[in-house]
């Protein structure tokens, strides 16, 4: 099974651009404390519910934009098994064997 590997900086910009991170992560059924561990991993309906309740609150999609063009949201590295990986957003995809 494939797992999202979420950026910890992620809660952080989503509660800079105004949004309700808290709201957002209990509306996905998510921990409220997600963003303070290490090594955060979703599965992807956890990923798509988290998606899904930042549309439900975003009163407008001028932040998506905010978040979208963030800086250091874009990140350049080596996996594990010595794959070149860039993420235009604080998230990669890896499966069970990476993870």
């Amino acid at each position: 099974m494939n797992r999202f590997i979420i950026d910890g900086r992620y809660g952080s910009l989503i509660s800079s651009v105004g949004l309700p991170l808290r709201e957002i992560l209990i509306k996905s059924g998510l921990p409220e404390d997600l963003f303070s561990r290490k090594n955060i991993r979703l599965t992807q309906d956890e990923y798509f519910r988290f998606m899904e309740s930042i549309g439900e609150v975003m009163p407008d999609e001028s932040k998506l934009i905010k978040i979208a063009t963030a800086e250091g949201i874009v990140l350049f590295e080596t996996l594990p098994n010595g794959r070149k990986q860039v993420s235009v957003m604080p998230v990669e995809q890896v499966s069970e064997e990476q993870a």
